[in-house]
């Protein structure tokens, strides 16, 4: 540490940089002529997050799998008036990962909104439910309305209209 900076003035500083959404600040002192530097940071961010056109050639690798064959057909021969097809998201996966952060980082303040899915689900479905296994906001299509952006309690944060 500087001899000049204290504990107090450390104290300080992380709180307006807190009060700033700056997550992370580092320095290095000049010393033998060169000059110092600081660098800031406002924490992760998604550049690599799973957005809609990420969501779509995932579901591309899926929809055809053994499982949402088989949970399909369950839902087509169920006699049910509407059918819901849950797919949760594993965070320990690339893809369920991606989502998940695409979903949080596009609350951040300044960043980009959320593009949502076009993928249409299979027949025979009327709502299809793309979920993270944590605490996070989702994705909801149905027929009539087409994609949402939801919260755990339901609010849509944003939607795009059907995809037919």
């Amino acid at each position: 540490m500087h001899a000049d900076v204290t504990l107090r003035d450390l104290a300080y500083f992380d709180d307006a940089l807190a009060s700033l959404r700056i997550e992370h600040a580092g320095a290095t002192f000049a010393q033998d002529g060169s000059p110092g530097r600081v660098w800031l940071s406002g924490g992760t961010t998604a550049a690599w997050g799973g957005y809609g056109p990420r969501v779509d050639a995932w579901w591309s690798t899926i929809r055809d799998g053994s499982t949402i064959a088989n949970k399909v057909a369950k839902l087509r021969n169920s006699g049910a008036r509407r059918t819901h097809l849950y797919v949760e998201l594993d965070q320990a996966s690339e893809h369920g990962l991606a989502i998940a952060v695409g979903l949080s980082s596009a609350l951040d303040e300044g960043a980009e909104p959320y593009t949502l899915p076009t993928l249409t689900p299979p027949e025979g479905v009327d709502e299809l439910w793309l979920w993270p296994n944590g605490p996070s906001d989702g994705l909801r299509y149905t027929a009539e309305v087409g994609w949402r952006r939801v919260t755990f309690d339901g609010t849509v944060r944003a939607q795009a209209g059907p995809t037919s």
